[in-house]
């Protein structure tokens, strides 16, 4: 006997959707990022950020001695500096067709309204690139080889999976400073991009992996370029400089020989700040053989020094 069933009244069952906001499984904060001040009005080609660094010069237990001093060209050399801070760019482009995005409106034809959605993502993607360079030294560089295996790397810190996403383009450069460094495999005329994240992990699949091994650095496609023979500005990096590099303390310029300076650099944006490095780049500490508690109260020592 002949039944109606469902595959003969497919045309008119209704396909059915929840009726709420299509959840993002996303990443929805970025703390430090929203911690900081944001300053919107920065007109003209630089901001002056002056500091005051140093005490006059002009002391001693005698008059004569403290007159003598401070009558000398160098008494008040070191009081202040200031730093030149330049324009960076971030660009987040997204493109929506015409008859998508009249189809997909709000409600009556998409779950989501396409063209909100889609800008709201592609501001999304322009605060997670600050926020990712917020926390490194200015090289652009977005995460570290730690090994390789078919075309998955697992990353030196695995929570630097979190830096990348689906089809992001990326290039791969032999180290992480400034200068020294050779692009590999091309990578940054053809990029390769990310097909799989798993975060848990701490590994990346890219679409290739060729000429990629251990000690190599992935950085997003364009956010830098390969080495040149400037190692005292930042001519080979395109990103904002993070604290990382400004919080560089005894690591600033500490580097010899070819790569002098290359990755935390003596100087940066004007200022040469080997004179002073608590004053001018900041407290550092390696906590990696002292107990939490213990470099905790070491840094505020050193803090409120």
């Amino acid at each position: 006997m002949a039944v109606l069933d469902l595959s003969n009244a497919e045309k008119i069952v209704k396909f059915l959707y929840p009726d709420y906001t299509v959840p993002r499984e996303l990443r929805k904060t970025n703390p430090f990022y929203a911690m900081l001040a944001k300053k919107t009005n920065f007109v003209g080609k630089s901001v002056e950020v002056p500091l005051t660094i140093n005490t006059t010069q002009g002391g001693g237990a005698t008059f004569g001695t403290a007159k003598s001093a401070n009558e000398q060209n160098y008494a008040y050399s070191d009081t202040y500096k200031s730093f030149t801070l330049t324009r960076k760019s971030d660009y987040s482009l997204a493109t929506i067709g015409g008859e998508a995005m009249k189809a997909a409106v709000m409600d009556e034809g998409a779950m989501v309204d396409l063209f909100q959605d889609t800008i709201d993502l592609a501001m999304m993607t322009a605060m997670r690139s600050i926020a990712r360079n917020l926390f490194r030294d200015g090289c652009a560089w977005a995460g570290k080889v730690g090994s390789v295996s078919g075309s998955t790397i697992t990353l030196s810190t695995p929570s630097d999976a979190f830096n990348f996403d689906l089809g992001m383009r990326v290039s791969v450069y032999s180290s992480s400073s400034f200068l020294m460094d050779t692009v590999v495999n091309s990578t940054e005329a053809t990029p390769y991009y990310v097909t799989g994240v798993d975060r848990k992990a701490g590994t990346v699949t890219l679409n290739s992996v060729t000429g990629i091994s251990g000690g190599h650095y992935l950085t997003r496609a364009g956010d830098r370029t390969a080495s040149s023979s400037d190692a005292t500005v930042f001519t080979n990096s395109r990103v904002i400089t993070g604290v990382s590099q400004w919080i560089a303390g005894s690591a600033t310029g500490a580097v010899t020989g070819a790569n002098a300076g290359a990755q935390f650099q003596a100087s940066i944006y004007g200022v040469t700040r080997t004179s002073d490095k608590t004053a001018l780049a900041g407290n550092s500490l390696d906590c990696t053989a002292a107990a939490p508690d213990e470099a905790i109260i070491q840094l505020f020592s050193d803090v409120a020094a």
